[in-house]
């Protein structure tokens, strides 16, 4: 992983000497996302980095490789060619068809669909594994916010469960708030609907 990270920075580090360190920070915390992906993926494909970042055109490993990159691409704020840099310099136009080929695959294929869920949600706990490996004492608090100025559309629900799930699978606690962030719009049928 090093060597691959390496690569990574001496790409956007060639781009933009003159970014902010905000900007820099923001990109190395990108880089800690991909790689915990690029490990979830591993660790559900069977293979090792070294296979994911080879050239190899067996169908299990390029597949992981197409839907490490899609994951790449819908999870952090990564350019396709930052991500292209991060699979040792691969071209962005590689990583865009990867992307393209795994998002037609999720549209029309139930499994592939609910793959992806599972990595991602392998991705979240898998960061959490590695935060509790370093530090035994740290408790899981997680929370939803959502705003009950309107009922909730698949994407909030689906947030509320993996929340929810998440908190529970480490003992943890989760929070659900009821409360907007422009109190005029709130309205109490909605907030009902959320607790039911």
């Amino acid at each position: 992983v090093p060597r691959v990270s390496q690569a990574a920075v001496n790409f956007r580090s060639g781009e933009n000497e003159s970014a902010s360190l905000t900007k820099r920070d923001d990109f190395v915390h990108c880089l800690f996302a991909v790689f915990h992906c690029y490990i979830s993926i591993c660790k559900y494909f069977k293979i090792t980095i070294d296979d994911l970042m080879s050239e190899s055109k067996k169908k299990e490993i390029a597949t992981a490789r197409q839907i490490a990159m899609y994951l790449c691409r819908t999870l952090t704020e990564m350019s396709y060619p930052d991500i292209g840099a991060t699979f040792n310099g691969r071209d962005h136009t590689t990583v865009m068809y990867a992307c393209e080929q795994i998002a037609k695959q999720v549209d029309i294929n139930p499994d592939v669909k609910l793959t992806m869920e599972e990595l991602k949600n392998n991705f979240i706990h898998d960061i959490i594994d590695a935060d509790l490996e370093a530090n035994p004492e740290l408790k899981i608090h997680t929370r939803f916010p959502p705003e009950p100025n309107g009922y909730l559309h698949i994407g909030s629900a689906k947030a509320i469960w993996i929340n929810a799930s998440t908190a529970k699978k480490y003992g943890g606690l989760f929070n659900l708030r009821y409360d907007d962030t422009n109190p005029a719009k709130e309205d109490n049928e909605y907030v009902e609907s959320i607790y039911e």
